[in-house]
């Protein structure tokens, strides 16, 4: 069974394609926001067959899913102490250039923050993925192969 992931954070249409990758190959997606119901819209356009749900809360995305892509958001401090309590333990994908590992990891201590600095745009041939965790590295790094990208960096 797919791990359900929740997309967290803004919505723009270079978003859409690591998210839509995810869907066509089955899994679950809960999105964190109206802002999504375009790219749900989209995604299922293209795979009818695809479990996309949108839900108006963050924390609620969060509890309910395995594992966490979070996206910019102009009040991320504010976000991340949202969700912190439901993110215990789990996989956060930070998939914001301008937010540190470290940082993310200090407001989510109890996480397994992983972090990604790339353009996930569908020419993205490489990215440099990090992560004080390597059993999630790992699994982040097995995720992104699957989807179609392809890591030559590894920083833990």
């Amino acid at each position: 069974m797919k791990k359900i992931i929740a997309v967290i954070g803004s919505s723009t249409h270079s978003d859409s394609t690591i998210v839509s990758r995810m869907a066509a190959l089955g899994y679950p997606l809960l999105l964190a926001d109206q802002k999504w119901e375009r790219v749900k819209q989209c995604i299922l356009k293209e795979h009818p067959e695809a479990v996309v749900e949108v839900l108006d809360c963050s924390h609620e995305c969060a509890w309910q899913a395995d594992m966490i892509l979070l996206y910019h958001s102009d009040e991320y401090k504010k976000l991340l102490d949202h969700i912190k309590n439901v993110v215990t333990g789990k996989i956060v994908i930070n998939v914001v250039s301008d937010l540190q590992n470290k940082d993310v990891q200090h407001l989510l201590p109890f996480s397994k923050v992983v972090n990604t600095l790339a353009d996930f745009s569908p020419e993205v041939v490489s990215y440099t993925i990090s992560g004080e965790n390597n059993q999630a590295v790992e699994q982040v790094l097995l995720l992104f192969d699957e989807i179609g990208f392809k890591s030559d960096k590894r920083n833990t």
